[in-house]
């Protein structure tokens, strides 16, 4: 049975809790003028869930995978709704622009921060800026030869010979061709989408990573000579689609031209497809949207939940349903 965007739409604002109905409500049906959004934001923020993960946010690291990490906190909270000038989320985000002076807390940090709309603060639009155009370089570059040959590897500590070692200009992190990690993956999808020409190299860079042998890629690790060992930084590092992220890359992906055409994304989409009820609705296996506490979100998926009560019936069937709506809605969006 065929059930219309708007009539399964309302299903979800009638049967959902407070931030399934506030993410329909201005997500979905953002054009519809009878509905109180802003009782519907006073429902969201007065949530038991909301306000758990409000207190956890500032109250931890920046990248870690505990639930109070700002990575882990500020996630989840852009999952429910909840963005700048909602309740203290300015207050506590305002120290993280002074990490910027860290690479890898800078990386973490970005896409949560241009997600929450902080795009045009002068730190965040600077230093993404200057990480699109070196990951536009590995785009068009396009090679795809990411590790150290094993004739070269005679250097490489004995501790780590035989693994894949990165080569030096594909650092993911810092050099001259970094590999796309999942995090850039993340910030790219929500970065606004106001300049033509960013707007371009963005979709080469989406390109690369959806080509087939970067999304076969086995993963390896950074070799640090100077202080003569090395860091792993595997598959779950870069932007590549892994089962228990299927769900949340599809959502990332569905924002690109360059992603919905390619095989990855196809092959996602069909399995999601696979869950549709027989009334239109859907139902993904519940490892598909893993709630997990202090596991990671971008790297497991495991922050997916959007608080309803996995103990009731429909609740899975609820939040199958709003994310396969999100993901079809954005494909029909127009991203010139």
């Amino acid at each position: 049975m065929e059930c219309s965007h708007d009539s399964v739409a309302e299903w979800l604002l009638a049967s959902g809790g407070p931030i399934i109905r506030y993410r329909v409500a201005t997500e979905l049906l953002a054009d519809r003028g009878d509905i109180d959004r802003l009782q519907l934001r006073r429902d969201l923020l007065a949530c038991p869930e909301v306000k758990r993960w409000l207190a956890n946010l500032g109250q931890g690291p920046i990248h870690h995978s505990c639930d109070a990490s700002a990575e882990n906190s500020l996630g989840k909270l852009l999952e429910y709704g909840v963005a700048t000038g909602m309740a203290d989320v300015d207050e506590k985000v305002r120290p993280f622009f002074n990490q910027y002076g860290d690479f890898d807390d800078a990386l973490v940090l970005t896409p949560f921060l241009v997600r929450a709309g902080h795009s045009r603060h002068p730190i965040v639009a600077e230093w993404f800026t200057r990480r699109m155009a070196a990951l536009h370089r590995t785009a068009q570059r396009g090679a795809f030869d990411f590790y150290v040959a094993e004739a070269d590897a005679a250097a490489v500590p004995k501790a780590w010979r035989g693994k894949p070692i990165y080569r030096a200009e594909f650092n993911p992190v810092g050099a001259d061709f970094p590999l796309p990690t999942c995090f850039d993956f993340y910030a790219l999808a929500y970065w606004p989408k106001y300049d033509p020409a960013a707007n371009r190299m963005i979709e080469d860079i989406v390109r690369f990573i959806s080509d087939p042998a970067f999304q076969s890629t086995v993963g390896g690790y950074i070799w640090d000579r100077g202080l003569r060992r090395c860091y792993a930084a595997g598959r779950t590092f870069l932007a590549c689609v892994a089962p228990e992220r299927l769900v949340l890359f599809l959502e990332l992906g569905a924002r690109f031209a360059a992603a919905r055409t390619a095989p990855w994304f196809k092959a996602g989409l069909a399995q999601l497809e696979g869950y549709r009820t027989p009334q239109g609705r859907y139902r993904f296996p519940s490892e598909l949207l893993k709630e997990t506490a202090d596991s990671y979100y971008l790297y497991a998926g495991a922050h997916m939940g959007l608080g309803e009560n996995r103990k009731q019936a429909q609740a899975l069937e609820i939040e199958s349903t709003f994310r396969m709506m999100k993901i079809t809605s954005l494909m029909h969006q127009d991203i010139s």
